[in-house]
């Protein structure tokens, strides 16, 4: 209003127009001199996150990203609940008194450091995480830390203003393969709405965690409690690429046979990861398979033989 009473600035919104508890806020497409409209939701679009008060929004920033989620382990591979975060900056990062709130709204506090572009890795079990994967040095145990299948992450600085907040879900159009299959949530850096499933993709079968993420995903090791297993490395598959059949040739080692054995078990994943086969009980020392109803594309095996696993890539033409 003017000084006369006069309405100056009108604006209806309705959820329609974003910000809707995503930790953004909304910002007109264009000056606002130009626009007689302001409560029409097309000359509105998602601000920055934590806004960018006094500031274009080209100007945002985020400072620290979450590059990858495992909120739902598998109950075979359990590393309980983590997340990797990224220094998303062209500098080092001072962590202390960066606060985040997990799933349930409970409250941590980081502390040390993160070089520039580097990341680490929250844990809310540290005994599963560490069994699971061994080679991740770049963590911190935040205890009990929770992330729920419809869960969120914020992620406050030192002066308690957002620097970061997602939310994601296991219902369409989210992939729910990182809903317990053994996958997590990789972040597409293309895109900034961290609560758009389309910003998200399936990473690797058992994550990724401290690493940068690899499409063909060798880096699932082949490991049994951390200590390399032969019997694993002789595993291999045969045509690769193949139009049709596949045969996998286990080596030679016996399968565990009793009440208390880990039966052989073979899976196969698109590279969405979907699960398209999965059969148990193999107790030769090979089998062969017909994918020729595979689409052409990159697909992933899993074997698991007397507690170990590994993961095979292969190619249908």
């Amino acid at each position: 209003w003017d000084d006369k009473q006069n309405p100056v600035f009108v604006m209806k919104y309705n959820n329609t127009f974003g910000g809707n508890g995503n930790g953004k806020t909304i910002s007109l497409t264009k000056p606002f001199y130009i626009l007689n409209d302001y409560s029409t939701n097309t000359n509105w679009e998602e601000g920055c996150t934590g806004g960018s008060p006094a500031n274009y929004k080209g100007w945002c920033d985020t400072t620290l990203l979450v590059s990858e989620i495992n909120y739902q382990s598998s109950l075979t591979n359990d590393a309980g609940d983590w997340l990797e975060i990224r220094n998303n900056t062209n500098h080092n990062l001072d962590l202390q008194g960066i606060y985040i709130y997990d799933s349930k709204d409970k409250q941590y506090i980081l502390n040390g450091g993160l070089i520039k572009d580097y990341m680490l890795v929250l844990t809310g079990d540290s005994l599963k995480f560490a069994k699971e994967h061994p080679a991740c040095k770049r963590k911190t145990n935040l205890l009990n830390f929770v992330l729920d299948d419809q869960g969120s992450v914020r992620i406050f600085g030192a002066d308690k203003s957002l620097l970061y907040a997602s939310k994601w879900d296991y219902n369409t159009p989210w992939n729910d393969s990182a809903d317990g299959k053994g996958y997590t949530l990789e972040y597409n850096k293309q895109y900034t709405d961290y609560s758009d499933a389309g910003t998200w993709f399936i990473g690797c079968l058992g994550g990724s965690p401290g690493k940068i993420y690899a499409a063909d995903c060798y880096i699932v090791p082949d490991t049994t409690n951390g200590i390399i297993n032969k019997e694993l490395s002789d595993i291999y598959i045969a045509p690769n690429p193949t139009t049709g059949i596949l045969t996998i040739y286990f080596g030679n080692t016996p399968v565990q046979i009793g009440d208390n054995a880990n039966p052989r078990q073979v899976m196969i994943y698109d590279a969405k990861g979907a699960l398209l086969y999965s059969s148990k009980n193999y107790h030769t020392s090979m089998k062969t398979l017909d994918v020729s109803s595979f689409d052409k594309g990159i697909y992933f095996m899993v074997v698991s033989q007397n507690g170990g696993i590994k993961t095979l890539k292969f190619v249908k033409e």
